[in-house]
């Protein structure tokens, strides 16, 4: 019985432990990554202002304000970045018929 009672704290610590983990990441360190960046992701369809460059991530492909694609793409698979410089530096590309 006593055994059964440690094993149950021990696997009680360990979940408490990893959702620590998993919110620090979240709260702390992944923003400071995306300001470093320059990349935030979305909550809605359209990206912040302060960030209009919306990055595909399944295509690889970034949109400006200005492109035919822009609204057609939606912000929840993007990355949205404040420069294209800082989307290009991370591996993504204008569309090929800007």
């Amino acid at each position: 019985m006593e055994k059964e009672i440690k094993t149950k704290v021990i696997i009680i610590g360990l979940i408490v432990l990893a959702i620590s983990i998993f919110v620090g990441y979240k709260l702390f360190y992944l923003p400071h990554i995306q300001a470093r960046e320059g990349w935030v992701y979305s909550k809605s369809w359209d990206c912040p202002s302060d960030h209009p460059i919306k990055a595909n991530m399944n295509s690889g492909i970034f949109h400006i304000r200005s492109s035919p694609y822009y609204s057609r793409t939606n912000a929840r698979n993007c990355k949205c970045f404040d420069t294209s410089e800082h989307a290009r530096q991370q591996g993504f590309r204008p569309p090929l018929n800007k």
